[in-house]
């Protein structure tokens, strides 16, 4: 019985009729997204509609948040699972190599941009003419840096990010006596 309802539901997962719901729910997060930019800049309106599993809205007189739209996220994780079983279902021949290549790339394409958002790590080195560094900035967060500049060759930077600031009381900053409250 559970094995029939599991063929039931694969089968259902790698239909074309998915396909084009999925791909309508995506051409929606994008306009969403981009009109969302206005109120939340890019990087808050991609990771609320494209790398969220749900998108959540805050209707004005409830005191709590409303799924409103399947996320970025969700409509891509079905998407790959879609594709793999579409693809597995190819026949495979030198005929439809090319289709094995597209669809193998469009996976690989899914599970890369699903890697890459949750990894990613967004910071910028500013190098001005004839000077050298050795950091890099985060204009998303911010931390307290303590550096020891006993050394006039080498700096030592200590950093403690707003996270641990914020949780407040003392904070002891590693290979220093120094602890900050």
């Amino acid at each position: 019985m559970i094995k029939t309802y599991a063929v039931r539901f694969w089968t259902y997962m790698k239909s074309l009729q998915v396909t084009i719901v999925m791909l309508a729910c995506l051409m929606c997060l994008v306009v969403l997204c981009t009109l969302a930019q206005v109120e939340m800049g890019t990087q808050g309106a991609v990771n609320a509609y494209m790398r969220s599993f749900i998108v959540w809205h805050q209707f004005g007189a409830l005191p709590f948040q409303v799924p409103l739209f399947p996320g970025g996220a969700l409509v891509g994780l079905i998407l790959t699972i879609n594709l793999t079983g579409r693809t597995l279902e190819l026949k495979r021949t030198w005929a439809k190599s090319g289709l094995w290549l597209v669809h193998a790339g469009l996976v690989v394409l899914f599970a890369g941009e699903f890697v890459a958002g949750m990894m990613q790590v967004d910071t910028n080195m500013s190098i001005e003419v004839g000077q050298t560094v050795n950091y890099v900035q985060s204009y998303k967060n911010t931390e307290l840096a303590i550096i020891d500049v006993t050394d006039p060759a080498w700096d030592e930077v200590y950093a403690v990010p707003d996270t641990l600031l914020a949780k407040g009381g003392t904070i002891a900053i590693p290979g220093t006596p120094i602890r900050s409250r």
